[in-house]
């Protein structure tokens, strides 16, 4: 199963190892609504496996916008678990022809695994590679000289207003585009971009400069990293002060700590960002690094700050927010595992205490999403193995709209016989957001003792169980 991969405004994402928050801020245009609508109809009535509902669903998200292949492939994940190869592989070459980009998921999706012994889904593997690989020779990296085209303008400021409507234009037109035909149309207008500030004398201007910077970082070559920090450098020495000095002097910080020579430098860069703009999505991704720094090391009470300050301030930033729940352990770690103040769908309320010297596994996932569910016969195995040497488990569904008696019947045909929460609320509304769960599946665990820790995935987690009831 794969979702529509959105620049701007996204309802919903299922990456290939975890399903982010199902719903945000809608989209304005209601065709665009629509498809999203149908695309969460579809995946929800999926893992409940209401085969017939997914293929209509999935057909009215291909009828709204019909050169998208994120349809056809989700009709073919339909399909396939219907155990219909036939139609299965036909939406898979429309997908394919259409332009689906992404081969490895194509090959590894679970949804597709009735289809791994046809010589045609290896074909169709195999076409979507080529097809990447020759698209990437053709425009990766973009910004080399012999491929820069621009226009003339009289000022920067007549450039980048330009640039800013056509970039929100070329947005609004990529809905429903291939991965390959939004990234095309992104390059190319990077293209022209940077061709026209080369015409013009853009270190004479910060937001001109800054321009040139964000285009080198998202479209330059990995080859170009240390030009990439010199840049950088003159930059934060033309124009120390501001929002712009403070986004120059993270990325300066970030792109040096990413190189093993120059890592410790860069740390102490991000430290000054964190520092010195507090209140700065920039200082927050500062901070955000150097918490996980600080957590990779053993640090936490360097991280703790950090941490704190990440999940207060900027869990609700876009660029922050869906990376800042991986802190949640240093919190806890600190401050103890949150009450849950709420009831268990049979009305019980729940409570820390009645898990005192226990192991407590939190289990965050819904229905419409995959690897939850592929998750389900790993938890049921920690349950069925570990239940009798003190494991207890809560899982808290983050299904919105969806009746009680269906979600118990799903769960009672999982084997999923402990305890649940459902709430019935947009994610936000529920107790995931007290646990800072910006992602699903999430595993909580509460050891015996009260000690928090992150929930492994798979064979790792019945590991990690082992050893926390062995205590």
């Amino acid at each position: 199963m794969r979702m529509q991969r959105m620049a701007v405004t996204v309802l919903a994402l299922l990456a290939l190892g975890a399903c982010a928050r199902k719903t945000a801020q809608a989209p304005p245009v209601p065709r665009e609504q629509a498809y999203y609508e149908a695309m969460n109809e579809g995946i929800e009535a999926l893992g409940a496996e209401d085969f017939a509902k997914a293929e209509a669903a999935f057909n009215k998200q291909a009828e709204l916008f019909p050169k998208d292949p994120t349809a056809p492939y989700n009709l073919a994940c339909a399909h396939a678990r219907a155990g219909r190869s036939d139609q299965a592989m036909e939406a898979l070459e429309r997908s394919v022809a259409l332009g689906w980009d992404d081969w490895e998921h194509m090959g590894l999706d679970t949804d597709l695994e009735s289809l791994r012994g046809d010589p045609r889904f290896q074909k169709a593997v195999e076409a979507v590679k080529a097809r990447g690989e020759a698209f990437d020779r053709e425009w990766d990296p973009i910004l080399r000289a012999d491929l820069q085209t621009g226009r003339d303008f009289k000022t920067i400021k007549a450039l980048l207003s330009h640039y800013a409507g056509e970039e929100k234009k070329m947005e609004q037109a990529l809905f429903g585009l291939s991965s390959f035909g939004q990234k095309e149309r992104r390059y190319r207008l990077a293209n022209e971009k940077m061709g026209s500030l080369m015409k013009l004398d853009w270190k004479a201007d910060a937001q001109a400069f800054a321009e040139v910077l964000r285009l080198h970082r998202e479209f330059g070559r990995e080859a170009d990293r240390e030009e990439g920090v010199r840049i950088y450098e003159e930059f934060l020495a033309r124009y120390p002060e501001g929002d712009l000095a403070a986004e120059a002097r993270y990325e300066h910080a970030a792109a040096l700590a990413n190189v093993e020579a120059t890592c410790a430098e860069g740390l102490a860069g991000l430290d000054a960002v964190a520092e010195a703009f507090p209140q700065s999505p920039w200082g927050g991704r500062a901070m955000l690094t150097l918490a996980r720094e600080a957590q990779k090391s053993g640090d936490l009470e360097r991280a703790y700050p950090y941490a704190k300050t990440v999940l207060e301030k900027f869990s609700g930033d876009r660029e922050i927010g869906w990376q800042a729940g991986e802190l949640r352990t240093i919190l806890f770690a600190k401050d103890g595992l949150p009450e849950p103040a709420v009831s268990d769908w049979d009305g019980k309320p729940v409570t820390l205490a009645e898990y005192e010297g226990k192991v407590l596994m939190l289990d965050f996932w819904a229905t419409w999403c995959k690897p939850c569910v592929e998750e389900i016969p790993q938890v049921r195995a920690a349950y069925d193995r570990f239940h009798d040497q003190g494991l207890e488990i809560v899982s808290v569904s983050l299904d919105h709209k969806m009746k009680p008696a269906k979600l118990r019947k799903y769960c009672k045909e999982k084997g999923m016989d402990w305890r649940h929460i459902y709430e019935d609320k947009p994610w936000d509304a529920t107790i995931a957001a007290k646990y800072h769960v910006r992602a699903i599946p999430t595993m909580i665990l509460m050891d015996r003792s009260g000690g928090v820790h992150a929930g492994e995935r798979g064979e790792a987690l019945l590991a990690q169980v082992g050893a926390l009831v062995a205590r």
